[in-house]
């Protein structure tokens, strides 16, 4: 099969934006040809859209249920590409940094929630804005994939429970706003360990983000070494064939 990893802009709170730039990156990958396209964390209201306050961001998280979804999931099937992105999910009174993954036929096979607190501001409450407690695995086209959210997977306790979960592939979709300079010098060796530890094939994906700034990158790991990648600095889309 082949992968789109998308190195793609989103807005905060614009998810008009947001949605348009998803359903034209789905139909350029399915024009060459893709099984699929992944975008980053929290890319559907943006990485920072929340205010840190429930009355308000009650209105921006939407559930699994919300029409948005359902639209994606729409396009999905009428396009027949499969279809990942992070969004700030409501369920019930709380709310999570989740990912969603949907398959060619408009059904979704996995909603994640993020199980480190990394995603949210220190001001948060507790009642309101959760983790999930689980890593989960999902099947696409015979291939088995497990996935965590950004910061998960650099807790050592996060990568050895993965670890005892069967997988083909790790997905790891990001928001990482580290300038070009410092990510080539110190970051990308980092996170080419971490990649080494949670098994043979690990694929990263992050998003484009003006303001605050995020740059992008897609980097498909092997072993722990970079076998292909489209650099930070750069829109557009990464294809991996597993």
């Amino acid at each position: 099969m082949i992968i789109g990893l998308a190195s793609k802009c989103f807005v905060n709170n614009r998810i008009d934006l947001n949605l348009k730039t998803i359903y034209d990156s789905m139909k350029e990958a399915f024009d060459n040809k893709a099984d699929a396209i992944l975008f980053g964390e929290a890319f559907l209201q943006g990485f920072d859209a929340l205010k840190w306050d429930f009355a308000c961001d009650r209105k921006i998280a939407i559930s699994q249920e919300n029409g948005i979804i359902e639209a994606i999931s729409q396009k999905a099937k009428e396009l027949g590409i499969a279809v990942g992105f992070g969004y700030l999910e409501l369920s019930d009174d709380k709310i999570y940094s989740s990912y969603l993954f949907i398959d060619k036929t408009g059904i979704i096979l996995n909603n994640y929630r993020r199980i480190s607190p990394g995603w949210k501001e220190p001001v948060a409450s507790e009642k309101h804005y959760r983790e999930g407690e689980i890593f989960q695995t999902f099947s696409f086209m015979d291939k088995t994939f497990l996935l965590g959210l950004c910061g998960d997977f650099w807790y050592d306790e996060n990568v050895k429970r993965a670890n005892q979960i069967y997988k083909d592939v790790v997905l790891w979709p990001v928001y990482l706003n580290y300038t070009s300079e410092t990510w080539n010098n110190l970051e990308k060796e980092e996170y080419a360990t971490r990649a080494k530890l949670l098994g043979k094939r690990v694929l990263l994906f992050n998003s484009i983000s003006l303001n605050p700034v995020a740059r992008g990158g897609c980097y498909d790991y092997q072993n722990g070494n970079i076998i292909k990648d489209l650099p930070m600095e750069n829109d557009g889309i990464l294809y991996v064939e597993i």
